[in-house]
């Protein structure tokens, strides 16, 4: 066939294949890649962020400055604030400073000021965080409902309504809902106070901690615990020699220092293991410290959301093994702290694992 028998092509002689615009294959590819490439960037940070990042334990301290309570024409202190509280405060000071804690001090008790600042805290807060939250305050039953006495309470007489909010203080129900807010796991560590009964508070009997008991046992979420510093028909103890309260002092040692009981080998061998402070840990020495300082008069709770009282034969104890509240160094301390000395609230203890 000859060259003049050929027919044109159809593309055209005008046609030109460009060499500088890229294949249509070539862009699904680049676009393959990049989309792959943001996708592993994506999963990196989210695996950063909330699978490897090291859980966050807020200590929120909340120390009661109790203000006047007026009865007729007279102001009185009938139900008297507890002592030695500032202790707390001051000795976890160093805390702000540890790897993973971030602290937090509150000297008035409302709910207002309350829910606030639990505001604040939980942004940006995550499910595997903690919130530790100490509070020291006078705890009663007035009128059959249990409270926490705050800085505005009044004592009722027969110009105030005992029913107004001011004059009961804080209802126990209203303080474990404000918690919800928080996104992790919420500890509350109660220092229920030393009132037995207050006729002119209108408390003929304190029974606060079995209504306590059955407030949380009503809260339906098992992520929060709360320690109080005794049981039922006891008192919050200090010891007036070294100006300590009993409860503060034990969340203290096990927070800030070395462990005090010298024969306690399976604890030691298990932070050397794993070198983190658990739940249980540290609610068991608080339970063990407290019994010993106080000849076994003063026994601390742990109650669980949902659950009421946690017993040692019951599974919530396990749960607890799985709650870390930091991690800490060769030495048992929390990371980040000068390991030189122990904080100036701790005293020597000669102490026993009984």
């Amino acid at each position: 066939m000859s060259a003049a028998s050929k027919k044109p092509s159809w593309r055209g002689q005008s046609y030109q294949p460009s060499s500088k615009a890229p294949s249509l294959r070539k862009k699904r590819w680049f676009a393959t890649v990049l989309l792959g490439a943001m996708s592993i960037a994506m999963a990196f940070l989210f695996w950063q962020w909330f699978i490897l990042r090291d859980p966050q334990t807020h200590l929120f301290a909340i120390v009661v400055n109790q203000g006047q309570k007026k009865s007729g024409q007279q102001d009185n202190l009938s139900i008297a604030p507890l002592r030695f509280t500032q202790k707390f405060p001051k000795a976890i000071a160093n805390l702000g400073a540890a790897k993973n804690f971030r602290l937090t001090e509150e000297l008035s008790l409302s709910l207002s000021t309350l829910e606030e600042r639990l505001g604040l805290i939980s942004k940006g807060a995550q499910r595997q965080d903690i919130l530790l939250c100490s509070i020291q305050a006078q705890c009663m039953t007035i009128q059959d409902e249990a409270v926490l006495i705050d800085a505005n309470f009044l004592l009722p007489d027969g110009s105030i309504d005992p029913q107004s909010e001011t004059t009961r203080g804080i209802p126990i129900a209203k303080l474990l809902g404000l918690y919800a807010i928080f996104p992790g796991t919420v500890i509350l560590a109660l220092d229920a106070g030393d009132v037995i009964a207050d006729n002119a508070a209108l408390c003929e009997q304190n029974d606060f901690l079995l209504k306590l008991q059955d407030a949380v046992k009503r809260v339906q979420n098992n992520r929060l615990w709360v320690l109080t510093s005794h049981s039922p028909t006891e008192i919050s103890q200090d010891d007036l020699a070294t100006s300590q309260r009993l409860f503060g002092r034990a969340m203290v040692e096990s927070l800030l220092g070395t462990i005090r009981i010298s024969n306690s080998e399976e604890w030691v061998r298990q932070w050397s293991v794993d070198r983190r402070l658990s739940l249980d840990e540290f609610a068991n020495y608080v339970h063990r410290r407290v019994q010993a300082d106080s000849g076994k008069s003063q026994t601390p709770w742990l109650l669980r959301g949902g659950e009421g009282l946690v017993r040692s034969d019951k599974a919530g104890w396990n749960d607890a093994r799985t709650v870390y509240l930091a991690k800490l160094d060769k030495l048992g301390r929390v990371e980040g702290l000068a390991a030189s000395k122990p904080s100036a609230i701790v005293t020597p203890w000669a102490g026993s694992a009984a």
